[in-house]
């Protein structure tokens, strides 16, 4: 059986790992921003997207991902205030929103709803 698949985009190496480290029941990829996202030819079942990446942040690059795959689903992360994103969260149909440091089982099980395994 094929497990689903997950990209990570996060430019913090540490971070990465965690996420690859925490997701380890599934297939994970991770890239360091946007653009290495973009330049992937492949749907994943799922995106994890943290919202301040270097050159093009979190929610360009999902609404850029959402042209070519329109039913996309992706959670983002960030640092701050989740309550401050809640029209771009509205506006690129984005699933879960979660602030850094968030309640791990919380997380896992958003995860596995979205990609209902």
């Amino acid at each position: 059986m094929v497990k689903p698949s997950i990209l990570i985009i996060e430019d913090e190496e540490a971070l990465q790992d965690f996420y690859r480290d925490l997701l380890a029941d599934y297939q994970t990829e991770t890239v360091g921003d946007g653009f290495a996202a973009l330049a992937k030819n492949y749907q994943y079942d799922l995106y994890v997207v943290d919202i301040g990446l270097p050159h093009m942040d979190g929610f360009t690059t999902i609404g850029k991902l959402r042209e070519k795959y329109p039913d996309l689903k992706a959670i983002v992360v960030t640092g701050y205030d989740p309550v401050q994103y809640t029209d771009q969260v509205k506006k690129h149909r984005v699933e879960a929103i979660f602030q850094k440091p968030f309640p791990l089982r919380e997380f896992l099980d958003k995860v596995g709803e979205l990609i209902e395994i």
